[in-house]
């Protein structure tokens, strides 16, 4: 999981935007149940740093959603309002993005949701299953980018055929069809955890692990 940042010295702030982001989820968690605005501000302002280190921390919001969600049980009213916080500094990125003119473009890893718009959503029905089979059932997604290694072993068997030496799609087929199940546990498992509150973290934590790959869809699975 972290190989690849430590590694690929461009990719370091993703560490640090998402260890800013963790911080920001302490400082709400400690705002809901202290109540003191105090709190509501350093989340809003470690949150925006986050922001500033890059777009990992949209990743991030799917936890604080997630903890609205599950966690507290307020109007919806008061529970939208208290994700202010992460939402206003989300929103201003967002805006700032587009004004910028940022994103990039004609690239065959990154698709960026204001230059390219009708490619991102059709990748959300593409990349996220195969997120998701890496999340659940830890099969790599970076062999939906790089291919799988033991193709050519299987073809040697006689188990595949030959497509799979020379093609990307016999595998990313098999890969989709894969995610498609590890959503379907991920369902299951959610649904058996007991709504009890020692188990009551286990419920948000695993709703914000789903709502947080879909910001990441842009880039290639990994």
């Amino acid at each position: 999981a972290h190989g690849l940042p430590l590694a690929w010295i461009a990719n370091r702030c993703a560490i640090v935007s998402t260890a800013l982001c963790v911080c920001a989820l302490m400082s709400h968690i400690r705002f809901r149940e202290t109540q003191r605005v105090l709190w509501a501000i350093v989340t809003a302002f470690v949150f925006s740093v986050a922001l500033g280190f890059g777009e990992y921390a949209l990743c991030g919001f799917g936890y604080f959603a997630g903890y609205e969600l599950v966690v507290r049980r307020e109007p919806w009213r008061v529970r939208l309002i208290a994700l202010a916080s992460t939402a206003l500094p989300s929103l201003v990125y967002g805006m700032l993005w587009i004004l910028l003119d940022c994103g990039p473009r004609h690239s065959g890893l990154y698709l960026a949701p204001n230059t390219d718009p009708l490619h991102f959503v059709l990748a959300i029905a593409q990349r996220v299953p195969v997120m998701y089979a890496d999340l659940v059932l830890a099969v790599r997604s970076e062999f939906w980018t790089f291919g799988f290694p033991w193709g050519p072993l299987l073809h040697q068997k006689g188990w595949v055929s030959e497509a799979w030496l020379w093609s990307l799609e016999p595998w990313r087929r098999v890969h989709g069809f894969i995610g498609g199940g590890a959503l379907v546990l991920w369902i299951v498992i959610v649904r058996a955890t007991p709504r009890t509150v020692p188990y009551r973290n286990v419920r948000w934590l695993l709703i914000g692990s789903l709502m947080s790959v879909l910001p990441i869809v842009g880039s290639f699975p990994s």
